[in-house]
């Protein structure tokens, strides 16, 4: 009895490291596959492109094959295969649903880039099965009502390629839409409570029942699930008209106080302004995915924000509003870089080797030059906190592999 609960035991445990994996894109040649955090492949490499993706902490992966004049999209979740061979440019995971979206531009109306510019989605669950076979405008999971009690349901609002609006209760453990709360409706506003009360976490919806005719439901969670608590007429011209209206108000602007000077760099220091800065070559967001690459230019710092101090051939960063050192004078050059997610920060570089610096308040974080790429950082907290994702780019500013913080590539040449 006592080795069957051992093995059980065992057993559990290797699912729920099994569950725990994180993957990384591995480059092995000229294609990307999936490896764990130590490098073993989990997934075999052939893409061209692979996009680590979050949402809430759960890692998925955006791919991409260049077929021809074609680009082929799929989806990695869990670290397997969920989507293959599709038309989609982005995948956006919301509450265990997953938003695949195709762009699709009107050349004949777009007077410029990014105008006119049509989108189709579809709805998948992380098991990379469709929820409903229409298109969609648009889709998304509506998860305001805040609340200590559990339950596997979540709200999902659609718009068809009519523009009309539906309602619909997902239950995540059964997989499937379990109730349809409002079908195909020409109108549909949502009403969040604790925006003006904050004690009020329930949902309104004003729709249109019938032409003219309006609807004004509650929903509330009760035992795990939502239920419509309260249903009314509702005037939906008034509704609407109100709509249209908005709400505004003169805002009052108050004059900033002056700056002081900018405190002199220590004695034998410079001061320098011009710095040059990386970050992504980016195209508008509905053209097709091309071969990530970076750029690199000057900008120059505002002295009463911050500024480079340089001596004795060292620079460092000096930030003026607390007459402190942000980056102490130890590097041979200091590059202002735009990363991805919520923390900004900077590259340095001493001789040829890259490291990074990167803001996070109060524990802001360093880490050494070791790479010899340009290093860009995609997640601070990928692996676990504080143990951060980053991307390397060669002198050609093309995206050549992915890294730790200690200097791994997770990169093969054969």
């Amino acid at each position: 009895m006592k080795q069957l609960i051992i093995i059980i035991t065992l057993f559990l445990s290797g699912a729920e490291l099994n569950a725990q994996v994180i993957g990384v894109p591995y480059r092995k040649g000229d294609k990307f596959g999936i490896s764990n955090e130590a490098g073993k492949i989990l997934i075999s490499p052939q893409f061209d492109i692979i996009e680590p993706e979050k949402n809430n902490g759960n890692p998925y992966f955006e791919t991409f094959i260049f077929r021809d004049s074609t680009l082929i999209s799929g989806l990695i979740y869990n670290n397997k295969i969920i989507l293959s061979n599709q038309k989609y440019q982005n995948y956006y995971l919301y509450d265990e649903l997953f938003m695949a979206i195709e762009y699709i531009p009107d050349r004949k109306k777009t007077f410029r880039p990014g105008d006119a510019v049509n989108e189709k989605c579809h709805v998948y669950t992380i098991e990379g099965k469709a929820l409903f076979k229409e298109d969609f405008r648009r889709a998304s999971t509506i998860n305001n009502i805040k609340t200590k009690e559990k339950t596997d349901e979540v709200v999902l609002e659609t718009m068809d390629m009519n523009n009309k609006s539906s309602l619909f209760v997902y239950n995540k453990k059964l997989k499937k839409i379990t109730q349809t709360i409002v079908n195909r409706t020409s109108y549909l506003d949502a009403i969040y409570n604790y925006d003006d009360y904050n004690m009020d976490q329930s949902l309104i919806y004003v729709y249109e029942e019938a032409p003219g005719k309006g609807r004004k439901i509650k929903i509330e969670l009760r035992k795990g699930r939502h239920e419509i608590t309260e249903s009314e007429t509702a005037d939906i011209k008034r509704h609407k008209q109100k709509e249209r209206e908005g709400y505004g108000g003169n805002d009052m602007v108050i004059p900033e106080p002056p700056m002081p000077a900018p405190p002199a760099p220590p004695n034998g220091a410079e001061m320098i302004l011009d710095i040059r800065k990386v970050d992504l070559k980016r195209n508008y967001y509905w053209v097709p995915r091309s071969f990530e690459e970076i750029r690199i230019y000057t900008i120059k710092m505002n002295k009463e924000e911050r500024y480079i101090v340089s001596k004795d051939g060292k620079k460092g960063l000096f930030n003026s509003y607390s007459n402190k050192f942000i980056i102490p004078v130890e590097y041979d050059e200091i590059l202002d870089a735009e990363f991805t997610g919520r923390n900004g920060g900077h590259l340095l570089r001493n001789g040829n080797k890259y490291g990074m610096f990167i803001y996070d308040y109060p524990n802001n974080m360093t880490i050494t030059p070791v790479y010899d790429y340009i290093p860009l950082l995609v997640d601070l907290n990928y692996f676990r906190e504080k143990s951060p994702l980053i991307k390397l780019y060669d002198d050609k500013g093309k995206l050549f592999c992915y890294a730790n913080q200690f200097g791994k590539l997770y990169y093969s040449a054969k």
